[in-house]
């Protein structure tokens, strides 16, 4: 047997060959398609859009009084400082991420539900915005971004 045949890189290259050429002959017996017979995606087609946001939560019957209105609140000190640690103090941060990133409308929906997906999903970008109502009580949303979907004015 000639010396090249024992070098472990031609062993991992034989190998490799006899993988890549069994499964093209094996994929055709098993009825797999070709490559070049899988759908692609088209320019401009359809994709899920994902956002990617900040979150301040005030539950219902929280501590605090009202979670509307100290959301509103927050709202507030966050127009003057968008970092203001009283706004951001006065929420909850015990249930929910304060970051969502590339979060799917399915994943928001299983979390906050419907509304507050829609009205996020709504937003325009680089402000605090609210209060916004979910499932669970009033939340301030700053989006980042939002992928994956044409959006008009903002």
């Amino acid at each position: 047997m000639k010396h090249w045949l024992r070098e472990p890189f031609f062993h991992v290259l034989w190998i490799g060959l006899l993988l890549v050429t069994g499964y093209r002959s094996q994929g055709a017996a098993l009825g797999l398609p070709k490559p070049s017979a899988v759908p692609q995606l088209r320019q401009g087609a359809s994709v899920s859009p994902k956002v990617s946001f900040r979150q301040l939560f005030f539950p219902l019957g929280g501590e605090g009084g009202n979670p509307q209105e100290r959301a509103v609140r927050a709202l507030k000190a966050l127009s003057v400082d968008p970092d203001s640690a009283e706004a951001i103090n006065q929420a909850d941060h015990s249930r929910f991420s304060s970051y969502y990133s590339n979060s799917s409308r399915e994943q928001l929906i299983s979390l906050f539900g419907p509304q507050f997906t829609d009205s996020v999903f709504g937003l325009k970008t680089g402000a605090w915005r609210g209060p916004i109502k979910s499932a669970h009580g009033w939340h301030l949303v700053w989006v980042d971004s939002i992928k994956g979907k044409d959006r008009q004015g903002g």
